[in-house]
Formats: structure tokens, sequence, C-alpha cells
């Protein structure tokens, strides 16, 4: 999984060492994805305006989101920051010229279930 180092995912991770990746397996989940896909949850209740639930997980103190039907949960054990050193210049000064690299998190799947 990679996350920018500016994204609140990013600081939730680093903070608790867990997450969920909860996929959703219908269409009813299309304005949600698009409120969650472009707000920040530092600034914004993404629960309330996208209309989801949260629900505690199985395994790891992170939530997932009801409904959604597939969930994954995740331990991190290991990450990398991408930079300049190990990357393409010209692709870095076109993707990351305000050098907000992303952190690629490597974790372990202590759970992955569809719900019922």
């Amino acid at each position: 999984m990679l996350i920018r180092q500016s994204r609140f995912t990013h600081y939730l991770i680093e903070k608790n060492q867990v997450f969920t990746v909860s996929v959703p397996l219908t269409d009813d989940f299309k304005k949600a994805l698009v409120i969650c896909g472009t707000k920040s949850g530092r600034n914004t209740d993404k629960y309330k305006e996208a209309a989801i639930t949260a629900a505690p997980a199985q395994t790891v103190d992170a939530p997932i989101i009801l409904g959604c039907g597939l969930h994954i949960e995740c331990l991190v054990v290991d990450r990398r920051t991408m930079g300049p050193d190990a990357f393409d210049a010209e692709l870095a000064k076109k993707c990351y010229a305000d050098d907000d690299w992303h952190t690629y998190y490597a974790r372990l799947i202590t759970a992955a279930y569809i719900e019922k």
C-alpha cells in the first residue's frame, strides 16, 4: 500500500500501525467513494458526509465500513519512504515536485473475509 506523507491516512497508519481495507462489492457505494476519495478525514467527518457506518474489525484496532462486503485487516510490518535518490529524476520532477513522497507499507494480513 502506498500513501503520500501529507495524507491523514498516513498519520493514522503511523500512529496505530494497523489499517483495514473495505472493498465495496456493489454499486451502492459510488457516492461514498467520491466523497472519501476527494475529502480529507482531517477536516471532514467522512462517515457522516458519505452516509457510511464504521464497525470494529475482527483482529486489529481499526474500523471496517459496514456493507462494503470484502474486508482486509492488516498489521504494518515494514515501511519504506520513496525519495529522489532511488527515483527517475524526470518522473520525480513531474510527480513529486512538492516533495510529498509516498510511503510504502508492507503488511501482514491478519484477516480477510466477506461480510454476510
